[in-house]
């Protein structure tokens, strides 16, 4: 989705893939492959890897929470008409959101203005789509909050963003394409066997189609993502 959109924080979050080719050429890290695969294609010149800011700067912050999510869970609440005492719109909150983003990822004032210039861009959001526009949009400005994006992910449950790997092991090994849970530890079934054993029992269904699994939905998650 940011490149369909000449997202200017792409620079900021990635190298350029084909620097011989003309133009940044930005190409996404495929989603869900073995230890090896990764590996390899992180070191090969086929895939953009993390950026320079990201990954060679000692001093970068730890981030925990940005300004752009306080605006975005601001504009979901007016979406979904929660009496929030919000006086800004939610697509105006949502429009303010990923300029903060934009701000705080270094993108111009005449990038970010070229950004929202397009047609159609950004697309504009309502009570009926936000878990995919403004779902999308979060997520992306999430970058390097890797859980929280995730949970982003599998709260709002929106599309096109992530494909499953050849074959869809995911389905094979935990029925769903995309994990969503982790897995206890083995430290807790070493030091805690009778409570994990009754987490495992109580909060997520026990064996079949439940137990210690990646495909098990939370309580929180009530339904699973699309399937690619």
């Amino acid at each position: 989705p940011m490149n369909q959109t000449n997202d200017p924080r792409r620079s900021a979050y990635y190298t350029d893939a084909l620097p011989e080719e003309s133009g940044d050429q930005f190409v996404g890290f495929p989603y869900g492959l073995s230890q090896g695969d990764a590996q390899s294609l992180f070191t090969s010149s086929s895939f953009s890897i993390p950026s320079e800011r990201v990954a060679s700067t000692p001093d970068a912050p730890a981030i925990f929470m940005l300004y752009d999510e306080v605006l975005f869970i601001k504009a979901e609440a007016q979406l979904r008409g929660l009496d929030a005492g919000i006086d800004m719109s939610g697509q105006a909150l949502y429009e303010d959101a990923i300029e903060a983003s934009m701000q705080y990822w270094g993108a111009s004032e005449s990038e970010i203005t070229d950004y929202f210039a397009q047609s159609g861009v950004p697309t504009p959001v309502s009570s009926s789509n936000y878990e995919q526009v403004l779902g999308t949009q979060k997520w992306i400005a999430q970058y390097l909050q890797g859980v929280p994006g995730w949970t982003t992910f599998r709260r709002l449950d929106f599309e096109g963003v992530l494909s499953p790997p050849a074959g869809n092991p995911g389905q094979e090994q935990f029925s769903r394409a995309f994990a969503v849970r982790m897995v206890y530890p083995n430290d807790e079934f070493s030091l805690n066997e009778d409570n994990v054993n009754t987490a495992i029992q109580d909060l997520l269904g026990g064996g079949g189609a439940g137990g210690d699994n990646q495909g098990v939905l939370l309580w929180w998650d009530t339904e699973p993502p699309p399937t690619p």
